[in-house]
Protein backbone atom coordinates (compact mmCIF):
# COMPACT_ATOMS: atom_id res chain seq x y z
CA UNK A 1 0.00 0.00 0.00
CA UNK A 2 1.27 3.45 -1.12
CA UNK A 3 1.53 6.61 0.51
CA UNK A 4 -1.50 7.75 -0.98
CA UNK A 5 -3.67 4.69 -0.56
CA UNK A 6 -2.75 4.65 3.28
CA UNK A 7 -3.78 8.38 3.61
CA UNK A 8 -7.18 7.78 1.70
CA UNK A 9 -8.22 5.03 4.02
CA UNK A 10 -7.56 7.14 7.51
CA UNK A 11 -9.58 10.03 5.53
CA UNK A 12 -12.23 7.17 4.53
CA UNK A 13 -12.29 6.30 8.27
CA UNK A 14 -12.57 9.68 9.85
CA UNK A 15 -15.91 10.68 7.31
CA UNK A 16 -17.26 7.08 8.69
CA UNK A 17 -16.18 8.72 12.31
CA UNK A 18 -17.61 11.78 11.73
CA UNK A 19 -21.09 10.82 10.23
CA UNK A 20 -21.33 8.29 13.21
CA UNK A 21 -20.96 11.16 15.61
CA UNK A 22 -23.28 13.54 13.54
CA UNK A 23 -25.99 10.55 13.36
CA UNK A 24 -25.42 10.49 17.25
CA UNK A 25 -26.09 14.06 17.58
CA UNK A 26 -28.73 14.54 14.69
CA UNK A 27 -26.75 16.90 12.91
CA UNK A 28 -26.53 16.00 9.16
CA UNK A 29 -23.54 17.86 7.72
CA UNK A 30 -23.80 18.89 3.66
CA UNK A 31 -22.21 16.21 1.72
CA UNK A 32 -18.84 16.88 -0.31
CA UNK A 33 -19.40 19.48 -3.06
CA UNK A 34 -22.55 20.30 -1.42
CA UNK A 35 -21.79 22.75 0.95
CA UNK A 36 -23.76 25.52 1.31
CA UNK A 37 -22.72 28.67 -0.96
Amino acid sequence: MNQIENELVLFEENIAKIVIESEDSMYCPPAPGQEIR
